[in-house]
């Protein structure tokens, strides 16, 4: 939890860089994955291990042979060294709730959860939990949001009834409530310093971005970064577009970092998870990639969407039929593939996007969702359905691939097409500050934030609100793309790609 404190979030570069792009920028616990998965196991593992710890403690205060062991001489001196996880529970528990209270609070909670005199008095036996739980209801109750009033009582009733009844697992159940109404208190405090502190993070992001890697451009740097593959992925290249690149009033230097930087971005490339990006796009490296799939799925689109209007063109269908059929394809394809889906699973699902290809161009779709179509072919070129859809499927399962000559020319007309609107995106906002960039780049969220005892939810957004249209589409990547490439030249072409001292040192070498 010690990155909610005001000074990890004034410090964290991530979260000062990721502010720019997410208006509802929040902390909220994370459990997805295989990283949340391993957290779980570890957190399980330790409260398991914590029961077996207070098992000791409850057989040395209560049994019989408990009481043997501690007449001996050398007792305190093994229990010390067996101390392992409840003093340190305590002192975090004790560190976290000083935090959240105020100083006038202070001298009753130093009194109240001294851990040396708690600890003393579990070695005696004679410690009660029922007042620190009593005590703590109080105190959280003051200091949290109403609605986790019952949070609070749940985890101070656990606490109480399992001291009273010697139930171990109760106890435990009630510290790991505590910890997690705890971390939603600090993740209150810390959301609330967030959006107290927006402004002056985006305002800031520039330079405090360019102070903090200024120090890592430092060989003598803890953690060193070599800017070399950056400037020499900077001045590779002049001329990368099969199509004039749009001349632009950006700058010659910022012109030629456009071409490159949307070039890296949506070629196909070796390292297939990742945009072949320097180091220096390390903050943006998921966006980029999320933004690459994105892309490349406009490209599949195309694909599609060609292959059906040269099918439709061969059926003689008419032009409002090609319409109809379009947006029934432009609706189903993310249905079949998913969104975002790369190449392979692109081409894994040719048989079933050629079903709907066939679908589409003969007007056997339903006809309640786009209008009455017209009467759908039962025969076309007196072939079968099954022989059209094996035609298109082979078709498919070749142009779909990112080494095939259709995806090179698809892919080269998509780069010219988001390569002309980013270029005016960013001629009309290169000189906006970093809220106005904001407000002109990232969309409103469509979605309200949704908190529960246990974390805070961030919900899908609906589907009416992600892009399906393809001008809506580009519009949306190019839109993004100027974000990012605005944002990053500011920070870096100063501090790398035009600096001369590293043109200098590379000139020496």
């Amino acid at each position: 939890m010690s990155e909610l404190e005001a000074a990890c979030i004034l410090n964290n570069p991530k979260l000062r860089h990721d502010i720019n792009f997410d208006r509802e920028l929040h902390f909220r616990p994370n459990l997805d994955g295989e990283r949340g998965r391993a957290k779980l196991q570890i957190a399980d593992d330790y409260w398991t291990a914590l029961e077996v710890e207070l098992e000791l403690y409850t057989f040395m205060a209560t049994d019989s042979r408990g009481a043997e062991f501690r007449a001996q001489p050398d007792y305190y001196h093994n229990m010390y060294r067996f101390e392992r996880r409840i003093p340190t529970m305590f002192s975090a528990a004790k560190e976290i709730i000083v935090s959240l209270n105020e100083k006038s609070e202070m001298p009753g909670i130093q009194e109240t959860m001294d851990v040396s005199f708690m600890m003393q008095q579990i070695h005696r036996g004679i410690f009660d939990l029922t007042p620190l739980a009593s005590y703590m209801e109080v105190l959280l109750k003051a200091h949290c949001a109403p609605m986790r009033d019952a949070w609070v009582e749940k985890t101070c009733e656990l606490m109480k009834h399992g001291w009273q009844t010697l139930n171990v697992k109760s106890v435990v159940s009630g510290f790991k409530e505590l910890f997690g109404l705890l971390e939603a208190m600090k993740l209150d405090i810390a959301n609330h310093q967030i959006r107290h502190l927006r402004p002056m993070l985006l305002d800031s992001t520039v330079g405090f971005e360019q102070a903090f890697f200024k120090l890592r451009l430092d060989k003598s740097s803890r953690d060193p970064m070599d800017v070399k593959l950056a400037r020499k992925w900077y001045n590779n290249g002049e001329h990368l577009f099969d199509v004039d690149t749009p001349r632009s009033l950006v700058g010659a230097h910022f012109e030629h970092f456009l071409t490159r930087f949307l070039h890296s971005l949506v070629k196909p490339h070796t390292a297939r998870h990742a945009p072949a990006l320097p180091e220096t796009f390390k903050l943006d490296i998921e966006r980029l990639v999320t933004l690459r799939a994105d892309i490349h799925t406009m490209v599949y689109n195309t694909l599609c969407l060609r292959a059906l209007a040269q099918l439709i063109n061969q059926l003689r269908r008419t032009s409002t039929h090609h319409h109809r059929a379009t947006k029934y394809l432009q609706d189903v394809l993310p249905v079949i593939v998913g969104r975002g889906a790369n190449a392979a699973r692109w081409v894994a699902m040719s048989g079933n996007i050629a079903v709907e290809l066939v679908r589409a161009a003969t007007g056997d779709f339903p006809a309640d969702l786009y209008a009455a179509p017209v009467q759908p072919l039962k025969s076309p070129f007196g072939l079968s359905y099954d022989s059209l859809t094996n035609s298109l499927e082979t078709y498919l399962q070749k142009a779909l691939k990112e080494d095939s000559s259709q995806f090179e020319l698809a892919v080269t007309a998509q780069l010219s097409a988001l390569s002309e609107r980013v270029t005016e995106l960013v001629e009309d906002h290169r000189k906006y500050s970093a809220q106005d960039l904001v407000n002109a780049f990232v969309p409103r969220p469509t979605f309200t934030w949704v908190m529960d005892s246990k974390r805070i939810k961030k919900p899908s957004a609906p589907l009416a609100s992600i892009p399906t249209e393809p001008q809506d589409l580009l519009e949306d990547a190019a839109k993004r793309a100027a974000h990012i490439s605005i944002l990053h030249w500011r920070v870096w072409a100063d501090l790398v790609y035009v600096a001369q001292d590293y043109d200098d040192e590379e000139d020496d070498e």
